[in-house]
């Protein structure tokens, strides 16, 4: 757990460092007087020839094409492949039907992007988008394939006929009925029978574990022991198989081409891999989905390379942010008590404790990064500014930590602790109070309204420029004062259920950071530029933002709703096969 977290900060870190070196570079560039339009393969370009140049946007012939594909690519990859994620995740059976109509459609916008580049001049050499593309389809082919392994034709079927015929065909003696083992089959009735439906559903659904050993035992029971298993070798059993790949079909297959053990490993391998892609295929949409955009419009060319990176990768940062703000709202890492719930273990790490962390890292290795791009000159006032900005990363992730550290508070609380050990105390007195259970911890949205009032109020070369500064600056300081109003209910009334709490600033929180997010990729140089041109002003920005990122949010919602049902129908599938075949 502990190394999972610390990956994601890693990745999250490689990327602020990227964007923040590159951000100052070609700041530097400009205060050297350098010539922003020159750029690697492209000579004597100047500065407004990167503006003048043909893009696919102004390029009309064969739009249809490429009309088509970017209407399949975001259909697919922007709406059907969440709800395949999820169900994915939920173990659904339904999981290889969504991947397949997926990949269909993805099929379809590759075939009319690929006709398009061939009946299209390269306008963008070199672009990100069609690496990531092409790699981004592998790994969902990858997907589809282990999706359609999942698959066990015939069993529902075959199943119900077994519980059929088990009773009427096969009668017990009853002077046998003491040596036949139906003490657990005889619970498992009456505790089916009498349990309620909804503590049912809560004590399947409470860890993922729980509900993957309940099917499995309910399956293991309604199939025959002399179907359990391919052979007699041991470790080719299906139980000892992924459930999500207990394929009757597949298991004999490999069992007789290849030892137990080595099947054993390739099935846990490709379990391993199958969450490892439901993980991280959503961020690699995202960038296929942006760089797609980035290429057809022609922005970014030349050393404006730097100003764009460094705008859309802290934007997809916070966007991303925003996203897992909401899912942690309505219930999305329960188990580690990230969902504003009561903690169940207090061995994971606090939602505030990863969040520290990775400001941490970004401040303590990006203060000697912000001079690099200029080394050797006088330093400036806007090196100093920049320097100062990542101290205050360092010193609040720091801060943050160490207020999440439980050793730390352990010894806070030496001295009150011996006083109140001497036993004349009342039990009240000794008794921690309920706070201590629950992280209230305002340093990171501290940290992220500060960064947004001092972005709000930085100098720019225009006044639309600087209104769309001041406006994603807003909206991140709007995310941390309604964080702070989180911290102050959680405070007056610690969560004491394991069900997530949904504080409504949770809501206005994940909006602010999705819309800053998105209007903070907005205020690039190239943009910009562009709404200069076509006469838009910051407002029109700022409403097509909200619209969008209020629709993204109700799309979330249902998303995960859809999870929810699926691991719901999921659980209910044995209970329903047993009445069915009773």
């Amino acid at each position: 757990m502990h190394s999972r977290h610390t990956v994601v900060a890693a990745l999250l870190q490689i990327t602020w460092l990227v964007a923040g070196h590159e951000d100052d570079e070609a700041h530097k560039a400009e205060m050297a007087g350098v010539d922003m339009g020159k750029s690697v393969g492209m000579k004597n370009t100047t500065h407004d020839g990167l503006y003048s140049m043909a893009s696919y946007a102004t390029l009309s012939k064969h739009s249809t094409m490429i009309l088509a594909h970017a209407v399949l690519m975001v259909i697919a990859w922007g709406f059907l492949l969440p709800i395949g994620v999820m169900f994915s995740i939920a173990r659904s059976r339904l999981t290889p039907a969504v991947h397949s109509i997926f990949f269909v459609l993805n099929t379809l916008g590759v075939l009319f992007g690929t006709l398009y580049n061939i009946n299209t001049p390269d306008l963008y050499e070199n672009n990100a988008h069609h690496t990531t593309g092409w790699m981004a389809t592998c790994i969902m082919s990858v997907q589809l394939l282990i999706s359609l392994l999942s698959i066990n034709p015939g069993r529902k079927k075959k199943t119900r006929l077994l519980v059929v015929e088990r009773e009427p065909f096969l009668p017990l003696s009853m002077a046998n009925i003491p040596q036949q083992p139906l003490s657990s089959y005889t619970d498992h009735r009456k505790r089916s029978d009498t349990e309620p439906e909804n503590e049912r559903l809560l004590l399947h659904s409470t860890h993922d574990a729980s509900s993957t050993a309940s099917r499995r035992s309910s399956e293991d029971f309604e199939k025959p022991a002399s179907e359990d298993s391919v052979d007699n070798e041991p470790g080719t059993s299906l139980s000892h198989c992924p459930t999500f790949l207990c394929n009757r079909r597949m298991v004999g297959y490999l069992s007789t081409r290849l030892p137990s053990r080595l099947t054993t490993l390739l099935l846990k391998t490709l379990a391993v891999l199958r969450q490892i892609i439901d993980r991280t295929i959503l961020p690699l949409g995202f960038v296929c989905l942006v760089t797609g955009g980035i290429t057809y419009a022609g922005i970014f060319r030349g050393n404006h390379i730097f100003n764009g990176l460094a705008h859309f990768i802290k934007e997809g940062i916070f966007f991303w942010y925003g996203l897992l703000t909401l899912g942690r709202w309505m219930g999305c890492f329960a188990e580690y008590g990230w969902a504003w719930n009561a903690r169940p273990s207090s061995t994971v790490p606090s939602a505030e404790f990863v969040e520290s962390f990775v400001i941490f890292l970004y401040g303590s290795t990006n203060v000697f990064l912000e001079h690099l791009a200029a080394w050797g000159a006088a330093w400036s006032a806007q090196d100093l500014e920049h320097v100062s900005i990542s101290v205050m990363f360092f010193g609040g992730g720091l801060c943050g930590m160490l207020i999440e550290s439980k050793t730390i508070r352990k010894w806070l609380n030496t001295t009150v602790g011996s006083i109140l050990t001497d036993g004349k105390q009342e039990l009240e007195l000794r008794t921690p109070p309920k706070v201590y259970n629950s992280s209230v911890n305002p340093i990171p949205a501290l940290i992220i309204f500060l960064l947004g009032i001092m972005m709000s109020s930085h100098h720019q070369s225009s006044m639309i420029s600087t209104a769309v500064h001041k406006q994603w600056g807003m909206l991140l300081a709007g995310f941390s004062v309604m964080r702070m109003l989180t911290y102050t209910m959680i405070y007056i009334s610690p969560p004491t259920s394991g069900y997530p709490s949904r504080p409504p600033t949770e809501l206005v929180s994940s909006f602010c950071l999705m819309s800053g997010g998105i209007v903070f990729m907005a205020s690039t140089k190239d943009i910009v530029l562009w709404m200069e041109a076509e006469k838009l002003m910051a407002m029109f920005l700022f409403t097509v933002t909200s619209g969008f990122t209020a629709f993204i949010m109700a799309y979330e919602i249902l998303v995960l709703s859809l999870k929810g049902w699926a691991t719901r129908h999921e659980i209910e599938r044995p209970s329903k096969s047993r009445l069915s075949g009773s």
